[in-house]
């Protein structure tokens, strides 16, 4: 997944305005949530769909 990021990081869609991104995976529950950065990208977490979606959200 994180090829997929790294070769085309605004494929998915924003999260959070303006940056924030999520790319689910397809065999969990789980989407990795990332900022596009100079260098490539950023990743902020691994949030799981269930169990405390937005705790993520104090790391911006």
């Amino acid at each position: 997944m994180a090829k997929l990021i790294g070769e085309s990081p605004r494929a998915w869609r924003v999260a959070l305005e303006p940056d924030i991104r999520s790319a689910p995976l397809r065999r969990f529950p789980l989407s990795i949530l990332y900022r596009e950065t100079t260098e490539g990208f950023q990743v902020l977490a691994l949030a799981h769909h269930r169990r405390r979606p937005q705790f993520w959200l104090g790391r911006r």
